[in-house]
C-alpha cells in the first residue's frame, strides 16, 4: 500500500512538472488565426466571377506565404501532440486518487484540442493546395478566352463598317483625352518652368550623338585581329549588344524622370506610358542584338556564318517586327484610355499582325528559301551550321501561315498573340544562343591545363588533366541546362503558364511533394548527394594524410601501411552513406527493411560478391597477405599491388596484371614468399663425373657460397651429395640470401663461380639427361656403355 502511494505521488508530481513545463497552445491557435482570415478573404473573392489576371495575380501572391506558414505551425503542433501523448501515460485506475485523476483529465483534454488544432492546420494545407489550382485554372481559361475568341476577319466587310461607324467618336474622345492633358500641362508649365523644361530636354537630346560617338569608340572591334577566336567574338557581341541598348534605354528613361519631375505625367496615361517604356526596350533590344549578332560591317567577328545580303535584311526584318509591334500595342493601349469601340483595337490588332507576316514572308523568302549551293560564297564546310536554318525555316513560315489564317477567320486576338510570340521566340533564342557559345568557349577557355585557371586548379587541389576535363564538361552541361531550362520558363510564360506556376511547380518538386505517405524531396537527395560527396571527399583527404603526412614517419611496413589507409576508406564511405541516407530520410530501421527485401537476391546473385568483399576485409585484417607480398597462387606468382573490395590485382614478372578474387586467396592455396622476412633459400644441384673427389667439390661449393656477398653465414651454407648413377655424382648447394626477390641473381652468380672454380681445379662436370637415359635403357643398352657429353 505505501509502495502504491509513493508511486502516485511521484506520477502526480511528475504530472504537475510537465504541465508547468508544456507550452501553451494559445500562441499557436492565433497564429492559425492569420492564415485562416487570408483563405476567407481569398474564399470570398474566388466566388465572383469575371475576375481579371491583375485579380487572380494578387490572390496567387496573397496564397503563395500561407503553405510554410501554416506548415510550420502544423510541425510544431505534432511534437506537442507527441510529447502530451507521452505525459498522457497509462489509462485510468479504479484506485486512482482524485488528484491524479484530475492531472489526467486536463491533460486528456490538452491532448484533444492539440489534436483539433493539428486537423485544423491539414485542413488549412488542403484548402491552400486547392485554391492553388482554382487560381491557376481560372487563369488559363482566362487566357483561352482572351486570345481563342472568335470575331470579324480582317478582310470581314462589316468589322471596317463598324470601324468607320466608330471612328469619328473615337476621334472626339482622343481630342477630349489630349485636350485635357495638354490643359493641365499649360497650367503648370508656367514661363520659367517651362524654359527649364526645354532646355532639360533639350540637353537630354542633344547628349545623344555624343553618346553615341562614344560607344562607337568603347564597343569597336580590334581591327587588327584577322582571326578572332569564338569567345573573343561572343564577348564582343553582347558588350556591342549591351553598349547600343543602354543608350537610347538610359535616354527614354531620362525622359520619363524628368517629365516626372515637372508633374507633366497624368495617371491616366500610366499604362500608356508603361507600354512605351516596353516598345523602347523592345526596339532597342532588335538593334542591338542584330548590331552585336551580325555585326553587319566586320565580318570576321560574326558569329553566325551568313554573307552580307542575308545580314542586312536580317538586320531590317527584326527593326521592321519590332516597329510594327511596338506601335500596335501603343496604339492597343490607347485605345483602352480613350475608351473606344471595338472593333477600333480589333482592326488595329489584325493590321498589326497582317504586316508582320507579311514583312516576315518577304524577307524570309530570300533569306531562308535560297539554296546555299547558290551562294558563290558556299563552303560544303559551314553545312552543318548552314542545317540549324531548315527548322527555323519551318518554323517561320508555319507562323505566317498561322497569323494570316487566325487574321482571316476572325481569331484576331490569336493572330497578333502568335505575332508578338515571334518577336519574343526570336529574342529569347538570340539570347540563348549568345550564352551558349559564352558557356562552351567561357568554360572550354577557363578549364585549360595551361590556363590561369586550370594551373591554379592542378596546383591547388592537385587533379588530374583527365579530371579537369571533365569537370570542365560536366559544369558546362549543367549550365547548359539551366539555361535552357529559363529560355523555356520565359518562352511558356506568355501561354498562360505563368512564372510563378512553374516556379511553384519546380518548388513542389524540389522541396517535396507527397504521393501516399511517401514525400518525394528532390532537394533532401541533392543535399544527401552533396553530404555524401563531401563526406567522401574529406574521406579522400584523410586517406592522402595518412599515406603521404602521417604513416611514412612510422616504422609500419607497406602492407600494413595499406591497410590502415583502405580500412579508413572503408569507414569513411560507410560514414559518408549512412549521413547521406539519414538526411534523405532513410533511417537505419528502413534500410534493415531494405536489406531483409534484398536478402534473397544476395543469397542468390549477389553471394559471390558479398563473399569477395568479406574475404577482402579478411585479408585486410588478418594480414596473411599485403600489398608488396610476392605470391604464388595456382600457376601464376608475381607481387601484389593493390587489394580491391572484390578481387586483388597481381602483377606477374612479365608485367602483365592478374586478378584473383578474394575468397579463392582466403579459402585457397597461397605461397607468400614475403610473409614473415625476406630471407630467401637458394638451392643449386651440380653434377660431376666418377673421377671427382667429393670432399673436394664439397669444399669449392662452400668456398664459393661463403664469398657470395648476399649469401648469409647464418644458416651457413651446406652441401648435400644427394645420388650417384652410373655416370654422374650429384650434389645439391643448400643456402640462404638476405632477399628472396635476389635469389635469382644469387642462383646466376653461384652457377657462374662454381663453374669457374671446377674448371680450374679439373673437375669436369657430366651432365646426362633423363630422357637420353631412359631412351638408352628402352633400347636395351646400359647407360655405362654411353659416353655423356663433358662440360670441360
Amino acid at each position: 500500500m505505501l509502495l502504491a502511494r509513493l508511486a502516485a505521488a511521484l506520477f502526480l508530481l511528475s504530472a504537475s512538472l510537465a504541465l508547468a513545463q508544456a507550452p501553451s497552445t494559445d500562441g499557436l491557435k492565433q497564429r492559425l488565426d492569420g492564415p485562416k482570415s487570408v483563405l476567407d478573404s481569398i474564399q470570398s473573392t474566388l466566388l465572383r466571377q469575371n475576375l481579371d489576371d491583375p485579380t487572380l495575380t494578387g490572390l496567387r501572391t496573397a496564397l503563395e506565404p500561407l503553405a510554410p506558414q501554416v506548415q510550420k505551425i502544423l510541425d510544431e503542433l505534432n511534437q506537442q501532440v507527441t510529447a502530451s501523448k507521452l505525459r498522457l501515460g497509462p489509462p485510468a485506475k479504479p484506485d486512482d486518487t482524485p488528484d491524479i485523476v484530475a492531472q489526467r483529465n486536463d491533460q486528456q483534454k490538452l491532448y484533444d484540442s492539440l489534436t483539433a488544432q493539428v486537423g485544423q492546420a491539414q485542413a488549412m494545407l488542403a484548402q491552400i493546395q486547392q485554391f492553388d489550382e482554382a487560381i491557376s485554372t481560372r487563369r488559363h481559361e482566362l487566357f483561352v478566352r482572351a486570345h481563342f475568341e472568335q470575331g470579324d476577319g480582317v478582310l470581314s466587310p462589316a468589322l471596317w463598317q463598324a470601324v468607320v461607324r466608330e471612328l469619328p467618336n473615337d476621334m472626339r474622345a482622343t481630342q477630349i483625352v489630349l485636350g485635357d492633358w495638354l490643359s493641365s500641362v499649360r497650367s503648370r508649365l508656367s514661363g520659367l518652368r517651362l524654359l527649364r523644361l526645354v532646355v532639360a530636354v533639350g540637353i537630354i537630346l542633344l547628349l545623344y550623338w555624343p553618346l553615341i560617338a562614344i560607344s562607337r569608340r568603347v564597343m569597336r572591334r580590334d581591327p587588327h585581329i584577322s582571326a578572332p577566336t569564338k569567345l573573343q567574338k561572343v564577348l564582343a557581341t553582347m558588350w556591342v549588344a549591351a553598349v547600343t541598348a543602354s543608350i537610347p534605354i538610359s535616354l527614354y528613361i531620362t525622359l520619363t524622370y524628368t517629365f516626372a519631375t515637372f508633374n507633366l505625367l497624368n495617371s491616366r496615361f500610366e499604362p500608356l506610358g508603361r507600354e512605351m517604356s516596353i516598345s523602347v526596350i523592345r526596339i532597342s533590344l532588335a538593334i542591338a542584338i542584330a548590331r552585336g549578332l551580325l555585326s553587319p560591317k566586320r565580318p570576321t567577328w560574326r558569329l553566325l556564318d551568313l554573307t552580307d545580303p542575308v545580314i542586312d535584311k536580317l538586320k531590317r526584318l527584326a527593326l521592321a517586327i519590332a516597329i510594327v509591334i511596338s506601335v500596335t500595342k501603343i496604339l492597343d493601349k490607347f485605345t483602352d484610355i480613350i475608351f473606344a469601340s471595338l472593333p477600333v483595337p480589333v482592326a488595329i490588332r489584325a493590321v498589326g499582325a497582317v504586316l508582320v507576316a507579311l514583312i516576315m514572308a518577304s524577307n524570309l523568302k530570300g533569306i531562308l528559301g535560297s539554296d546555299p549551293h547558290d551562294d558563290p560564297n558556299y563552303d560544303p564546310r559551314n553545312e552543318s551550321q548552314r542545317s540549324i536554318f531548315a527548322p527555323i525555316r519551318i518554323a517561320a513560315w508555319s507562323a505566317i501561315v498561322v497569323i494570316l489564317l487566325a487574321a482571316l477567320s476572325g481569331y484576331v486576338a490569336f493572330a497578333s498573340f502568335i505575332a508578338d510570340q515571334v518577336a519574343w521566340v526570336t529574342l529569347v533564342g538570340c539570347l540563348l544562343y549568345m550564352f551558349m557559345v559564352l558557356v562552351e568557349e567561357g568554360i572550354t577557355e577557363t578549364f585549360k591545363p595551361h590556363g590561369m585557371m586550370g594551373r591554379a586548379l592542378l596546383s591547388s587541389i592537385g587533379l588530374k588533366h583527365e579530371s579537369l576535363d571533365q569537370i570542365g564538361v560536366l559544369t558546362a552541361g549543367a549550365l547548359r541546362i539551366t539555361l535552357i531550362v529559363m529560355a523555356a520558363m520565359l518562352l511558356l510564360q506568355p501561354w498562360g503558364i505563368q512564372s510563378d506556376d512553374m516556379f511553384g511547380y519546380m518548388r513542389n518538386a524540389f522541396f517535396g511533394f507527397k504521393v501516399g505517405d511517401v514525400t518525394i524531396s528532390l532537394s533532401s537527395i541533392v543535399i544527401g548527394v552533396l553530404l555524401f560527396g563531401v563526406a567522401a571527399v574529406a574521406t579522400r583527404g584523410v586517406q592522402n594524410w595518412f599515406e603521404v603526412k602521417f604513416l611514412p614517419h612510422t616504422h609500419l611496413d607497406l602492407g600494413l601501411r595499406n591497410s590502415i589507409k583502405t580500412s579508413v576508406g572503408y569507414v569513411g564511405f560507410m560514414m559518408a552513406l549512412s549521413l547521406g541516407l539519414s538526411y534523405i530520410g532513410l533511417s537505419f530501421e528502413k534500410l534493415t527493411y531494405v536489406l531483409s527485401a534484398l536478402s534473397v537476391g544476395i543469397g542468390f546473385g549477389l553471394q559471390s560478391v558479398v563473399n569477395n568483399f568479406v574475404s577482402g576485409l579478411i585479408l585486410l585484417w588478418e594480414r596473411a597477405i599485403r600489398v608488396g607480398d610476392w605470391i604464388v597462387v595456382g600457376d601464376e606468382q608475381g607481387y601484389v599491388r593493390r587489394i580491391n573490395v572484390r578481387a586483388t590485382e597481381i602483377e606477374t614478372f612479365d608485367r602483365a596484371t592478374v586478378v584473383v578474387p578474394n575468397s579463392s586467396l582466403v579459402t585457397g592455396v597461397v605461397k607468400n614468399l614475403l610473409r614473415s622476412d625476406r630471407v630467401g633459400r637458394v638451392r643449386l644441384p651440380v653434377g660431376v663425373s666418377h673421377l671427382a673427389d667429393p670432399e673436394k667439390v664439397r669444399e669449392i661449393l662452400i668456398e664459393c657460397a661463403k664469398a657470395h656477398d648476399l649469401v648469409l653465414s647464418i644458416p651457413a651454407p651446406i652441401v648435400l651429395f644427394t645420388d650417384i648413377t652410373d655416370t654422374v655424382l650429384r650434389f645439391e648447394l643448400i643456402c640462404f640470401c638476405e632477399d628472396v626477390e635476389k635469389g635469382a641473381r644469387t642462383r646466376s652468380d653461384l652457377s657462374f663461380a662454381i663453374f669457374k672454380r671446377l674448371r680450374e681445379e679439373g673437375v669436369t662436370m657430366d651432365v646426362t639427361a633423363r630422357g637420353l637415359e631412359q631412351f638408352q635403357r628402352a633400347l636395351g643398352q646400359g647407360a655405362q656403355d654411353v659416353t655423356a657429353p663433358k662440360i670441360s
